[in-house]
């Protein structure tokens, strides 16, 4: 892997009192292929809220073996730091929002920005959708590492998530959750992270490219255990 590549990793977490002590998984084969972003169909809008106008039933989740952020509920849904060592936070949707259909993939624009000049001590920023019953959680992490080149300003910047939901998910409830992450000394003490908008756009699987319909198998890549990824446990811990 060079500087600027992409790695992926395969993880076991076993956390949850209801699943297999001893359970086995196992990696058969991945690949990866690139598509290019103008081959994305952009597909039917069938969400769109901006937060300036009120919070739309989005709420707060914490966990209390972490330190809970400062909440900010306007004109942003935003969340400001109390330290760089423990904080975590949460604002997530409500799931019934939008009723997941089959054969049908998902792509979620956040418009995040931070109140960071220096943009290396923006908090560990976590944007994820999931199914109503946590089976099947896609999330895009941006971490200030390095130069924190990848992670939003003042003036904000939009990430896109994609979520590829198969057939036995359709009919539950799609929810979405911002989280700050601050786990990083290098980070703001009491830096602000905020969600000014997001916007989900449903494209019919058939129209994207053949190379990810060939390939994007259903349940590979993005499958985190209903416990671990629940909205309260955050993943950056294991």
């Amino acid at each position: 892997m060079t500087e600027s590549g992409i790695y992926v990793s395969f993880d076991l977490v076993n956390l949850d009192p209801q699943d297999a002590k001893d359970a086995t998984l196992s990696l058969d084969w991945v690949k990866i292929e690139s598509i290019a972003e103008s081959d994305v169909p952009q597909g039917n809008e069938v969400l769109s809220l901006d937060f300036s106008t009120g919070v739309y039933g989005w709420s707060n989740e914490f966990a209390s073996t972490f330190t809970q952020p400062q909440v900010i509920s306007g004109p942003y849904l935003g969340l400001k730091a109390k330290n760089n060592k423990s904080t975590y936070g949460v604002w997530v949707s409500p799931p019934k929002d939008i009723s997941i259909e089959a054969n049908t993939i998902y792509a979620v624009d956040w418009n995040v920005f931070s109140d960071q000049a220096d943009l290396s001590t923006v908090p560990g920023i976590r944007m994820r959708a999931g199914d109503s019953s946590n089976r099947l959680i896609i999330q895009k992490s941006v971490f200030s590492n390095a130069e924190g080149d990848n992670s939003p300003d003042g003036l904000g910047r939009t990430y896109t998530l994609y979520y590829d939901a198969p057939a036995e998910l359709a009919g539950a409830g799609l929810y979405l959750a911002f989280d700050m992450v601050n786990f990083d000394s290098t980070d703001g003490l009491d830096a602000t992270i905020g969600l000014r908008s997001v916007t989900v756009r449903a494209i019919p699987a058939v129209d994207m490219p053949q190379s990810f319909r060939k390939y994007n198998f259903p349940l590979i890549g993005g499958l985190c255990p209903r416990f671990f990824c629940s909205p309260q446990i955050p993943r950056s811990v294991a």
